[in-house]
């Protein structure tokens, strides 16, 4: 399922509410990181639809025009009703706000991957794997 420009251009308003933008961060709904967000919907676009179906609803079909106090209380009132699928929007929101460049190099990090920038990750203790390693297949052979 895809979702129409419509629908898309309501997600970002949702995605603005998720993580707004305040005091010069930016926000879910900035051009940058919505783009990444919109082209990552394809797996979860029902759960999506759905959240701005129940969105709309609640919002009389004005949502976007409401001010942000009002879309935060149908954003609740949404959340308590689809429970999982709005926390999976919530989670694609956050996943892509968090690898935005801009965004962790205002938080004090570097951005890109760890690696292979020369970043060292400490080893562990891979002794404690022997228990896991040593047990018996608990799966059915196909």
């Amino acid at each position: 399922m895809a979702l129409t420009d419509q629908q898309i251009e309501a997600f970002r308003t949702i995605a603005g509410r998720i993580i707004p933008a305040e005091d010069g961060a930016l926000g879910a709904d900035d051009a940058t990181i919505f783009a990444d967000l919109s082209s990552s919907l394809n797996d979860i676009a029902p759960a999506i639809a759905s959240i701005i179906d129940a969105v709309n609803l609640e919002g009389f079909g004005r949502f976007a025009q409401l001010p942000s106090v009002e879309q935060d209380v149908i954003l609740r009132k949404v959340q308590g009703a689809l429970g999982m699928t709005f926390w999976a929007a919530v989670q694609r929101v956050t996943l892509c706000y968090y690898r935005d460049d801009r965004v962790l190099s205002a938080l004090g990090l570097r951005p890109g991957p760890p690696f292979p920038r020369g970043q060292v990750l400490e080893q562990g203790d891979w002794s404690l794997l022997d228990p896991v390693k040593a047990r018996q297949p608990f799966w059915r052979e196909t």
